[in-house]
């Protein structure tokens, strides 16, 4: 009898542990295979800043983003942060070259080459600020790039000129007299400095003046000019650099800078 109530419990521990899954190890976690780092290969200015992210793939066959370890071959070319979330994976450029960027968790790891180019232009501004001239004058421009290093230079003769009314004024990119406008008719005009996907512009007023003769009742002939001129409206600086710039971290940190 006590046979068979022996044999019953085992039995029945049986079932339960094929129940389970600890019979066979079906109840175990699926296992790190390896893991992708994106982007791949890319690039960033000088100054510039790239957010990496990590993908694990599994031993199911699926597919997830790691919070992991971060290094670089090379932190005088760029640096990686192994901050908190939603900072981590962030790498700068801190010199031209390359750099290996590893993602690691536990004993498995991946990465992929950063290139970090010359320093790029982030930003330009076009002086003189809201000019203006009388009809038949010139005004010089000058275009000014602060690039992603923090440094800044003239680009004048880098950049290409556009006027966005030319029957008001005509902007030069001829060598020699690159952001020269000449004044056509009065009115108003955009002119704009762009070089790349980066562009500033400021507005530039022409002014024309017209001479009406009339007579006073004693026959004395009065001249008045009259100067037509716009009102002047602010101009924005506008910068077409999305694709360029990436996302950026939070609260006050610096723009993510890529090509």
């Amino acid at each position: 009898m006590k046979n068979v109530i022996g044999f019953i419990v085992v039995a029945a521990l049986g079932l339960l542990l094929t129940a389970c899954g600890g019979g066979d190890g079906g109840g175990s976690s699926p296992s790190l295979l390896s893991i992708a780092v994106t982007p791949a290969n890319p690039s960033v200015p000088v100054g510039g800043f790239l957010r990496f992210s990590a993908i694990g793939t599994y031993s199911d066959n699926t597919a997830q983003g790691l919070l992991v370890d971060w290094s670089s071959s090379n932190n005088g070319v760029a640096t990686v942060s192994n901050g908190p979330r939603g900072f981590n994976g962030f790498a700068s450029g801190n010199a031209t070259g390359t750099a290996t960027i590893t993602a690691t968790s536990g004993s498995v790891s991946g990465s992929t080459l950063l290139t970090v180019t010359s320093a790029a232009v982030v930003w330009i501004d076009v002086t003189p600020s809201g000019p203006s001239v009388l009809l038949g004058a010139a005004q010089q421009f000058t275009a000014t790039g602060t690039f992603s290093d923090g440094s800044s230079q003239d680009v004048t003769t880098l950049v290409t000129w556009f006027s966005s009314d030319p029957g008001v004024a005509t902007v030069s990119n001829t060598s020699g007299s690159k952001g020269l406008a000449t004044s056509v008719g009065g009115g108003i005009t955009r002119i704009t400095a762009s070089l790349g996907n980066v562009s500033g512009a400021t507005e530039l007023a022409v002014m024309s003046s017209s001479a009406t003769r009339s007579s006073s009742n004693t026959g004395v002939a009065t001249v008045r000019n009259t100067l037509v001129l716009s009102e002047m409206k602010p101009i924005e600086h506008r910068s077409e650099t999305s694709d360029l710039y990436g996302s950026a971290p939070k609260a006050g940190t610096p723009p993510v800078v890529t090509t």
